[in-house]
């Protein structure tokens, strides 16, 4: 036998060893990939936070579900299957340290959205109906609020809208963060004495790190994520002998618990367009509000631009984009919130909050 018909001979065993080989590799591959799902944004999650016994713990949503975020991180590292990161307790530090910090959430909620982990991780899981939600954030230093910030809704309160709004700087007013800002779940209470309370659906805006003077095309960097809130309004009559004030914005709007927010903040990165979501809210299951943030007559961009000139703004800051039309001030007759309602609203890809009325 010449060399030519040795060799003939060898070839189909070395093709076996070559696709024995192959089938390892791919094998091994298989694994690697269960035991370190990919580190980039695959899988949309949302932020939450929730009072644990007294401490402030941070939770993960991934498709519907729920889980206690430092309880994730145990599980997932045990056995050395990953190595363990050291995760911020709290979102005001997560915000600190997103960029550090992202990859291994990716990690996380890649595994999780797999399925592969799901006997595990059952564990960490957490049941939103009762789980107390505290804001995502807690606190920021700002609150900001744009008003008559949709035509329709400046038309329903009797404002006289121009065609050339948007060319004007927006109206902001704020609240204070740590008397109004409450968790889903947590209720609205009527102040004693007051009988006009509404209620107002905004896209609240969580800002990722110190912002001052951002132009509007550098705006969606300095943005963390995205959230909801509820503008809670006091359209009541002021103790006023004269009409020195239009309307006092401070007793309107800033009163306790006014601002019920959350439960989850989704990442800038699983938010295309902040500037076209659905948003809608209902009063005991009636629907009374429905629009879309393209109606906004300042979108996000322009909002961050104008309050940026102004102040500087810090990580965890919130500015809420303003409510659309359907509020119970511009219905006829008008509708106000009683003891015993329930509001829920949503925001398309956000989150959506139920909160009681007492």
């Amino acid at each position: 036998m010449n060399r030519q018909d040795n060799n003939r001979h060898r070839l189909p065993g070395v093709s076996l060893f070559l696709a024995a080989l192959l089938l390892s590799l791919a094998s091994c591959t298989e694994t690697a990939l269960h035991l370190a799902p990919s580190r980039s944004p695959e899988q949309a999650f949302g932020l939450a936070q929730y009072d644990g016994d007294g401490q402030i713990r941070l939770a993960l949503s991934v498709e519907n579900q729920l889980y206690d975020l430092e309880r994730l991180n145990a599980l997932l590292s045990r056995g050395g299957r990953w190595s363990r990161a050291d995760l911020p307790s709290t979102m005001l530090d997560l915000l600190s340290g997103y960029p550090e910090v992202k990859p291994h959430l990716f990690r996380i909620a890649n595994s999780l959205a797999s399925g592969a982990e799901e006997d595990l991780l059952r564990e960490a899981r957490l049941d939103p109906e009762r789980t107390p939600f505290l804001p995502p954030v807690t606190y920021p230093w700002n609150l900001l609020n744009a008003a008559v910030n949709y035509r329709r809704h400046g038309e329903e309160m009797g404002r006289e809208m121009g065609e050339d709004d948007h060319l004007d700087d927006p109206f902001i007013f704020a609240k204070s963060p740590k008397a109004t800002l409450i968790g889903a779940g947590q209720p609205v209470v009527i102040p004693p004495g007051r009988a006009r309370i509404d209620w107002e659906v905004e896209l609240a805006v969580v800002i990722g790190k110190k912002a001052s003077r951002v132009s509007r095309e550098d705006a969606p960097d300095y943005v963390f994520g995205y959230t909801l809130l509820l503008d809670i309004s006091d359209r009541g009559p002021r103790n006023r002998s004269n009409a020195r004030f239009d309307t006092d914005w401070f007793a309107a709007k800033s009163r306790d618990g006014f601002a019920p927010v959350g439960p989850v903040i989704v990442p800038a990165e699983f938010v295309p367009d902040p500037n076209n979501l659905a948003l809608k809210l209902w009063v005991n299951g009636d629907l009374k509000q429905d629009s879309n943030t393209s109606y906004m007559i300042h979108d996000v961009w322009d909002l961050i631009a104008f309050t940026t000139s102004v102040q500087t703004l810090e990580p965890g800051d919130i500015i809420a984009t303003g409510t659309p039309e359907g509020v119970g001030a511009g219905r006829n007759p008008p509708e106000f919130l009683r003891s015993g309602d329930t509001i829920v609203a949503e925001i398309e890809g956000i989150t959506r909050i139920q909160t009681p009325v007492r």
